[in-house]
């Protein structure tokens, strides 16, 4: 049976867009030699984009889906909106649009929970790292919850500027969204 390579299409922000280092650092690279290293054909395309915000996902995804025709689309975004205090209603409301649309174009989704750093306090803060539970939820996806938990916890994870996970932290978050992504990919062949 000829089987061709799949894609797994990504749609993040600086997190998979491995802001300040060298791409080939990035936990998305790590993650498509997870995936060789198992032999299974699914390629990686990464559209994230530094700075990336829900609603800009939501600009892009039509013709990425139409481009790459994805198996699977990987979202990880949020954040950028939470540092800029959007309402977590729309933020939510954002993302479940863009699974929503990824499910219409035949694609598996897994959402990538994020958690934020911004000052609005705590009752948002809480309010925003729900979200990801939530959606997952209601629209049956598959979540990785808090994809930076463990490198934050860690501690000596971060690049200088306090938000980005350095080159360290990269094999902890794709060793954790592997473990729910291989499975997947190996159940969907």
């Amino acid at each position: 049976m000829h089987t061709h390579s799949q894609t797994i299409l990504i749609l993040g922000d600086s997190i998979s867009a491995a802001y300040g280092l060298e791409i080939e650092h990035g936990w998305v690279s790590l993650a498509q030699q997870h995936i060789q290293q198992r032999q299974l054909s699914f390629n990686i395309i990464n559209q994230s984009i530094s700075g990336e915000t829900s609603y800009g996902g939501l600009s892009r995804i039509e013709s990425l889906l139409q481009q790459y025709q994805p198996t699977f689309v990987l979202i990880e975004l949020g954040a950028n909106d939470a540092l800029h205090g959007v309402p977590t209603e729309v933020i939510q409301d954002n993302l479940r649009e863009l699974i929503l649309r990824s499910q219409q174009a035949g694609a598996e989704t897994l959402v990538l929970g994020i958690h934020t750093a911004n000052s609005y306090g705590d009752t948002y803060r809480t309010s925003f790292c729900h979200i990801y539970q939530q959606l997952a939820d209601e629209m049956g996806v598959a979540l990785v919850p808090s994809i930076l938990q463990e490198v934050i916890n860690a501690g000596g994870m971060l690049q200088d500027d306090g938000l980005h996970p350095n080159l360290a932290s990269q094999t902890l978050i794709s060793d954790k969204i592997c473990r729910q992504l291989i499975p997947l990919l190996e159940k969907s062949t």
